[in-house]
């Protein structure tokens, strides 16, 4: 149960990790006027602008695709929830889901290109770490000091068991979901040849660092579970498979 149920919750949305699907689950658990969506393509700061202060004093949950740090734009206690994607499964479903959308602002730097050649870009590398670290540049000891101020962090490829225990940590209500906004004709890690693949593993340390630091401490709190939730858990994960 969240013992900070009336902390300001942060919802910092790393693109292509499966957090549209989370989002959707997020924003069931508030009224819409309760939410700060920060979706949009001006600047952080110009779109939390439009809210008055006595807006941002009734919100209760933040939203979006920015870094760690928001949470200095509001006087109260906050607590970020986040979820992390295998690095390199994450860049191939970006580099394809941005060449599928020209109206988004990175599509230009897309379209004319092949996979190797985006990723000759360093600044689509290191990703998780940028999002988690909140500096200009990637800082893996920067990003694990600040997992001390999230209350979850999940993880794509185990998304039934984040989704569970986040809803047990934060008293949640219902979390049932679709699979939203899912990359169409990407190939899988396995169909990208060997090479290319050790150049985005060579490019992307921090975020591999960063993952198996974030993948093994939720494989330690799934095993700490006691008998009932462990049930529990369960139940959840064969009811979310027949859907």
């Amino acid at each position: 149960m969240n013992k900070n149920k009336n902390n300001l919750l942060i919802f910092l949305h790393i693109p292509k990790t499966a957090g549209t699907s989370l989002r959707k689950i997020v924003e069931r658990q508030y009224s819409p006027n309760e939410i700060v969506s920060l979706y949009g393509f001006d600047s952080l700061e110009k779109q939390i602008g439009k809210y008055t202060s006595n807006d941002l004093r009734r919100k209760k949950c933040v939203l979006g695709h920015f870094q760690y740090g928001v949470h200095s734009h509001f006087s109260r206690p906050c607590n970020y929830v986040t979820m992390l994607r295998d690095p390199i499964d994450s860049l191939i479903s970006l580099y394809y889901f941005v060449l599928q959308n020209p109206n988004l602002p990175m599509y230009e730097q897309v379209k004319n290109k092949t996979f190797e050649e985006f990723i000759s870009n360093e600044n689509v590398h290191n990703r998780l770490t940028w999002y988690l670290a909140g500096e200009d540049l990637p800082n893996l000891q920067k990003a694990k000091e600040n997992l001390k101020d999230f209350q979850f962090v999940g993880v794509t490829e185990m998304f039934d068991e984040s989704v569970f225990l986040m809803k047990e940590k934060l008293g949640w209500g219902n979390v049932n979901y679709k699979k939203l906004n899912v990359t169409k004709n990407r190939p899988k890690i396995k169909e990208i040849p060997n090479d290319v693949i050790e150049k985005v593993m060579e490019k992307n340390q921090m975020d591999l660092e960063l993952y198996q630091y974030v993948k093994n401490s939720l494989k330690n709190e799934i095993n700490a579970l006691g008998h009932e939730s462990t049930k529990a858990l369960k139940a959840f994960k064969t009811s979310m498979q027949k859907r």
